[in-house]
This record gives structure tokens, C-alpha cells and sequence, in this order.
């Protein structure tokens, strides 16, 4: 969760840390952007979707799942340089709701 003493990328860092190697398995990782700053992309593989993200999902989720994959972004890169969470605004949405009529 992010706080008001780390940068808002330290999820991203734990969570990379956590997750081994062999789990991206396939997963395209990519640079795009300008040279001088560029960015990183990922494409995850349906071994990655079914395993890790849909994992508790039927089969024709997952299969719809790969075929509506898109490249997306951690947006790592603008969060290290984000700046960090105040500590008094950190923490001041009392409760956030999220309702789900089912799965997905």
C-alpha cells in the first residue's frame, strides 16, 4: 500500500521483487517514447493471464481475456519521479467502496 514515507513506485518495486523471474515467462516487455526518455511496455502472455490474473476465472474468460490483451504500462518511470504522498493528505478518504454485481 503506498504511505507517506516511501516514493508512490515502492508497490511496484515489492510487488517485481516478489514476483519470480520465471512467472513473467513470456510476457513482452518493450521500450517506447523518446531515446532520451523512454519507457517500458508490457504485452502479458496467456500463460501469465491464466495463471496469475484469471486464475479463478472459466476458460472462456481467459480466452476472451488473450484475445482483448493490449500493451499497457506500470508507469514506473513517472512514479519514481512523482512526488511523495503528504502526510496530511495521506490517509484522508475515510472508507472507498467498490460493488460488484459478480466476477469481472
Amino acid at each position: 500500500m503506498p504511505d507517506a514515507a516511501h516514493q508512490p513506485s515502492c508497490v511496484i518495486d515489492k510487488c517485481n521483487e516478489k514476483i519470480p523471474a520465471e512467472t513473467w515467462s513470456d510476457t513482452q516487455f518493450s521500450s517506447y517514447g523518446r531515446p532520451e526518455k523512454p519507457a517500458t511496455s508490457m504485452l502479458f502472455s496467456p500463460k501469465f493471464l491464466s495463471s496469475m490474473l484469471y486464475q479463478l476465472y472459466p476458460l472462456q474468460d481467459v480466452t476472451l481475456a488473450t484475445m482483448l490483451i493490449r500493451p499497457g504500462s506500470f508507469f514506473l518511470e513517472d512514479l519514481t519521479k512523482a512526488e511523495m504522498f503528504s502526510k496530511e493528505g495521506y490517509g484522508s478518504v475515510a472508507r472507498v467502496f467498490i460493488v460488484c454485481k459478480g466476477p469481472g
